[in-house]
C-alpha cells in the first residue's frame, strides 16, 4: 500500500514538470512568431535582440536598406549662376548626378553620411567652379527606399558692380574715361564723373584698364594706361571697389630761358609764346625770362626789344618752340636769341659843293636831335642812331664867305637791318 501512494506520488511530480515543459515550449513558440526570430539571420539582417523582464519578453529590430533613390532641388546663390553636377562623397566612393533645370537624381548606398559638393558655371565661359555645402545624413524609415534632399549652393554673382576714383597725375587734367579688358575678348567701357566711375563687369576676371583724360584746352586729350584690377567678389558680394592710377602729362608746365637781342645797344624787353590764337607773356628778369605754358603743343616765338632811343624798338620772331612733356616731367627751358639791328650805326660819303667853296660841318637832324660830323678832304663819318628819317644840312666856307645849304633832296632815311654795322657811299652835293 505505501508502495502504491509512493509511486502515484511520484508519476504526478513527472506529470506536472512535464506540463511546465510544454508551457515553456509554447512561450517560447509564441513570442518568437510575434517577434520574427527563428534561430538564424537572413542576409542583410539584424540578430534581434531578446531582453527578458519579470513579466514578458520582447525583441527590437532595424530593417537596413540597400540602395535609396535620392533626389531634390539645388539652388544657387550667384546672380546669373546655376549648377551643372552634384556630388556626394562618402567614405569608400564618391557618386555624381547631373543637374539638370535646377533638379537632380542618384542612387546612394544608405544609411551614411556624404559630404556634398557642387559644380556651377556662371554667365560666361570662364566663370565655373566647386563649392562645398554641407554633411548629408543619408536616413530613410524602415522599408523605404527613397527621399528628398533640397541644397542651397553659395556661389559668387556672374556680375558685379565695380566702383572707385580714378587719380592721375598731371596738374589740371582729369579723367573722362575708363575702358576695361580681359583675356577673353571682353571690352567694357564706363564714363568717370567727379573723378568716380562705375561699371558692371563680369566676376573673376583680371582686367587692364585704359584711361582718357582731358586737360585745361582742348588739344590736351589721351589714353593713358592705368593700373590693372582683379574682379573676384565672393559668394554673397554684389559689388567691389578698385581704384585707378593713371599717369597723365601736366596741363600747364613752366618755360624758362635766356633772351638776347644781337644788335648793339639793344635789350630784351619781353618775350611771347603763341599758339592757336592765344598768347602767353614772359617775365623777364635781367635776360633771364619765366613764363606758364600750355603743354602738348607747338608756339610761335618772339622777343620785344628795345634800342638806346625812344623811336628805337619792335618785336622779331624767333622760332617755333615745341612743348611735348611727358608725365612727371613739369618744366623744360629754350634759349632765345632775336636777330636786332644796331642802336647806333657809322654812316660815310663825300661831300661835293660848288667851286670854291669849302664844307665844314655837315649836319644831320632828326626827332628834334642834331647830329654833326666835320669833313675831311672833302669826306666825311658819323655815328647816327639807327631807324629815323634825317634832314641833312652842309656848312661852307668860300671867297670870305660862309653859309648852309640844304643838298636836294636833303632827306635822308636810315634804317639798317640786324647784323648791318655801317653804311658808305651816302654822297652829298648842293
Amino acid at each position: 500500500m505505501q508502495e502504491r501512494r509512493t509511486a502515484a506520488a511520484k508519476w504526478k511530480v513527472v506529470a506536472l514538470v512535464g506540463a511546465v515543459a510544454l508551457v515553456a515550449v509554447a512561450a517560447l513558440f509564441f513570442t518568437g512568431s510575434l517577434g520574427g526570430t527563428t534561430g538564424s539571420t537572413q542576409p542583410g539582417q539584424r540578430s534581434s535582440t531578446t531582453q527578458s523582464q519579470t513579466t514578458s519578453t520582447q525583441s527590437t529590430l532595424t530593417l537596413p536598406v540597400t540602395n535609396i533613390q535620392v533626389s531634390g532641388t539645388v539652388t544657387t546663390s550667384g546672380l546669373g549662376t546655376m549648377g551643372t553636377q552634384i556630388t556626394f562623397a562618402g567614405a569608400s566612393r564618391n557618386f555624381n548626378a547631373t543637374i539638370s533645370d535646377g533638379h537632380y537624381q542618384v542612387m546612394l548606398p544608405g544609411p551614411a553620411t556624404y559630404g556634398v559638393s557642387v559644380q556651377w558655371t556662371g554667365g560666361f565661359s570662364f566663370q565655373r567652379g566647386t563649392v562645398y555645402t554641407q554633411l548629408f545624413k543619408l536616413e530613410v524609415p524602415a522599408g523605404s527606399n527613397s527621399t528628398t534632399h533640397d541644397i542651397g549652393a553659395p556661389t559668387p554673382n556672374s556680375v558685379v558692380q565695380v566702383s572707385g576714383r580714378v587719380n592721375v597725375t598731371g596738374s589740371k587734367t582729369h579723367a573722362t574715361m575708363t575702358t576695361f579688358a580681359n583675356a577673353y575678348g571682353q571690352q567694357l567701357s564706363s564714363p568717370v564723373s567727379s573723378g568716380v566711375f562705375s561699371i558692371t563687369l563680369p566676376n573673376l576676371a583680371n582686367y587692364t584698364v585704359q584711361v582718357n583724360w582731358n586737360g585745361a584746352y582742348a588739344w590736351q586729350t589721351g589714353t593713358v594706361a592705368a593700373n590693372s584690377i582683379v574682379v573676384s567678389a565672393p559668394a554673397g558680394a554684389a559689388n567691389a571697389t578698385a581704384d585707378l592710377r593713371a599717369s597723365t602729362p601736366d596741363s600747364v608746365i613752366t618755360m624758362t630761358g635766356s633772351a638776347t637781342s644781337s644788335g648793339s645797344g639793344t635789350t630784351v624787353t619781353g618775350v611771347t609764346y603763341t599758339v592757336k590764337g592765344l598768347s602767353f607773356s614772359a617775365t623777364l628778369s635781367g635776360s633771364q625770362y619765366t613764363v606758364q605754358l600750355p603743354n602738348l603743343a607747338s608756339f610761335n616765338t618772339s622777343v620785344s626789344w628795345a634800342g638806346s632811343y625812344s623811336w628805337q624798338g619792335g618785336s622779331t620772331g624767333t622760332g617755333m618752340v615745341s612743348v611735348f612733356l611727358p608725365p612727371g616731367q613739369t618744366s623744360t627751358s629754350q634759349d632765345l636769341s632775336a636777330q636786332t639791328p644796331n642802336s647806333l650805326v657809322t654812316v660815310s660819303g663825300s661831300l661835293s659843293l660848288a667851286s670854291g667853296l669849302t664844307p665844314t660841318l655837315i649836319t644831320f637832324t632828326a626827332n628834334g636831335m642834331q647830329f654833326t660830323a666835320t669833313p675831311s678832304g672833302g669826306a666825311y663819318t658819323i655815328q647816327l642812331p639807327n631807324l629815323t628819317n634825317y634832314v641833312v644840312s652842309i656848312n661852307w666856307v668860300g671867297s670870305g664867305q660862309s653859309g648852309t645849304c640844304h643838298p636836294t633832296p636833303d632827306t635822308y632815311p636810315l634804317f639798317l637791318g640786324a647784323g648791318v654795322a655801317s653804311a658808305s657811299g651816302v654822297n652829298w652835293a648842293c
